[in-house]
């Protein structure tokens, strides 16, 4: 069946309307049913292997993942462990020069070179007050 305007029912280029799928309005899908893409498609046969390989690697994907995150905590934990170990370290250091001050007397010459070296060493305001409340004989305020 030709189009029904007498303008285009001679045409040569006339086309059958009555398979059309949609009213050819604008902006509406003009497309022919008998249109090459609408062969059946293949993929309805490999949706359930396409489906299991997607959800195979998703799997995959949240393990390695997994995996990371378990790396990255277990290498903070090792570095949180290690900074805790080297503060035990200074802190036991500290106390044995400490107490090996107070054991000295005041005209030992190891006394005066360990205290010129703390002095030197320590700069900061805050820390030269929290030494001298700690230990006064060893840093009096005044040498702030």
């Amino acid at each position: 069946m030709r189009h029904s305007s007498p303008v285009y029912s001679n045409h040569p280029f006339a086309y059958d309307t009555s398979t059309a799928r949609h009213k050819a309005t604008k902006g509406s899908n003009r497309r022919m049913a008998n249109h090459p893409t609408d062969k059946p498609s293949t993929i309805p046969k490999h949706a359930s292997k396409l489906a299991a390989i997607l959800e195979e690697y998703r799997q995959t994907e949240h393990q390695i993942a997994q995996l990371t995150a378990r790396g990255e905590l277990r290498t903070a934990r090792d570095r949180h462990s290690r900074r805790k170990r080297e503060t035990r370290c200074k802190i036991i250091l500290g106390g044995a020069v400490v107490a090996s001050l107070r054991d000295m007397g005041d005209d030992d010459k190891n006394r005066d070179v360990v205290l010129k070296l703390m002095r030197e060493q320590v700069t900061e305001t805050r820390d030269i007050l929290s030494m001298a409340e700690f230990f006064p004989e060893l840093f009096p305020v005044g040498a702030a």
